[in-house]
């Protein structure tokens, strides 16, 4: 399993506003959208982006690796 943490900007009450008014945070699990305008709230992200967005592929692929019984290559 992945584990990602991000650090957001601090942000003022209005700038939390404007970006609630575009509508992207509503159909996000964290209400905010790093691949898009969320990416302007974002400070800092340790370990891996890919999980942050919703799909570790480097983790897919271990994972893949260990169900295959090691017949690919890496």
């Amino acid at each position: 399993m992945a584990f990602s943490m991000l650090r957001l900007v601090q942000l003022m009450m209005k700038t939390i506003r404007a970006y609630i008014e575009t509508g992207e945070p509503m159909n996000k699990a964290e209400a905010y959208g790093i691949q898009s305008l969320g990416a302007t709230l974002v400070n800092e992200i340790d370990v891996d982006y890919f999980n942050v967005v919703g799909f570790s592929i480097y983790h897919f692929c271990i994972q893949l690796k260990a169900l295959l019984n090691n017949e690919i290559k890496f």
